[in-house]
């Protein structure tokens, strides 16, 4: 009889910690995808996708899909390296990828071109390119100390 009473206790208290952690984790990560296509626009289905940030000595793969498309979600913020290995083309490294906490970040379409794996295509991520959001009208930032320190705050003194 204990035990069913301790079992009916517990269980509502491990559902309410899973959806708090849930939450937490969707506040504090963000997510990068992107579609792979060949020279002509033809997608690429099975190539490699490795996401790394090298400062925090961080790496993840994906296979793209039939679509050619790839998703890499919970992603802690920081300046990410986008690299793209598939057979009969050149690598693709596309690195300062800036993300955000909450961002859902976009690559857009990276063309390979044909080639050995050996060779390597190297493009540097423009900012205000990922800046578009193509597939919805989010828009996100973050906000940092001088921001913060420079609000309105209607005369109160927020350190009382």
């Amino acid at each position: 009889m204990s035990s069913l009473l301790f079992a009916k206790r517990l269980f509502p208290l491990l559902m309410m910690l899973g959806l708090l952690s849930a939450f937490v984790l969707a506040q504090t990560s963000g997510s990068l995808s992107g579609t792979v296509q060949d020279a002509q626009g033809g997608v690429v289905a099975g190539a490699k996708v490795i996401v790394s940030d090298v400062t925090r000595n961080f790496q993840l793969d994906a296979i793209t899909s039939n679509e050619g498309t790839f998703t890499f979600t919970t992603l802690q913020p920081g300046t990410y390296s986008v690299t793209i290995e598939a057979t009969g083309f050149k690598k693709v490294v596309k690195s300062g990828i800036t993300l955000n906490a909450a961002d859902r970040q976009s690559t857009g379409t990276i063309k390979l071109e044909v080639g050995q794996i050996g060779d390597t295509v190297q493009v540097i991520a423009d900012a205000a390119q990922l800046q578009i959001k193509t597939e919805s009208g989010e828009q996100g930032t973050a906000i940092n100390n001088q921001q913060i320190q420079n609000l309105a705050i209607n005369g109160r003194n927020y350190l009382d």
